[in-house]
């Protein structure tokens, strides 16, 4: 299994990426420029680097969901990369910047909360049940 120290270092690192790419995003509903290049930038990044992320945990959440103490942690963890998906696509409708910048501090808060409960609650978990195994 990898490391949790790198699976946060990754989680960490998409992020502060997202952060990043709704910068652009952002300064598009003050000015009068058009805001489909920007969130066409953003949506790229979240389809080629954070959904394959979101994608890659699978084997892990396998793992847990055949154990009694992780699975309903399991069960809400994939309603929250439900949840991140849907926010993806509803930024990919966003009809206004202003919508597509509130799309955006949503999905930032729904990656916040998803990495937290993997890190904090999933990965220890896993670790003391395969050290008492």
């Amino acid at each position: 299994m990898v490391r949790a120290s790198v699976i946060a270092d990754e989680h960490q690192r998409l992020r502060l990426r997202l952060l990043a790419m709704a910068q652009p995003l952002a300064a598009t509903v003050d000015v009068a420029v058009p805001f489909e290049p920007a969130r066409g930038a953003l949506l790229r990044f979240l389809l080629d680097e954070l959904a394959p992320n979101l994608a890659d945990d699978e084997d892990l959440l396998l793992e847990a969901s055949t154990r009694e103490e992780t699975r309903l942690l399991v069960a809400a963890i994939r309603g929250q990369r439900r949840a991140i998906v849907a926010a993806i696509t509803d930024l990919g409708d966003a009809q206004t910047a202003w919508e597509a910048v509130a799309v955006t501090r949503a999905l930032h808060s729904l990656v916040a909360v998803h990495h937290m409960q993997e890190e904090e609650l999933l990965l220890p978990a896993l670790a003391g049940v395969r050290s008492t195994a």
